[in-house]
């Protein structure tokens, strides 16, 4: 059976595909990981620094943007 996946407006109140949120999950925890080596890496500049993870913090800001036109629901968990 093959799922075709959807992209919208539409797609708000509908479930995501399986492979969406592991994938979009990954690629946040990726961009984190990548952050914090590079936020560690004495050989670069702060200028550098500064500039890698401003973009990106940029990246991982659209990728939870765009979630929700896959049909991801984003929960916050609340202490």
């Amino acid at each position: 059976m093959e799922t075709k996946t959807k992209f919208g407006i539409g797609s708000f109140a509908k479930h995501a595909p399986k492979w969406v949120v592991p994938t979009l999950s990954i690629a946040i925890i990726v961009i984190g990981v990548i952050q914090f080596v590079i936020s560690g890496d004495p050989a670069l500049s702060d200028a550098v620094k500064v500039r890698v993870n401003h973009y990106l913090t940029g990246i991982g800001m659209l990728i939870t943007a765009i979630a929700p036109f896959f049909g991801v629901e984003l929960k916050v968990k609340r202490q």
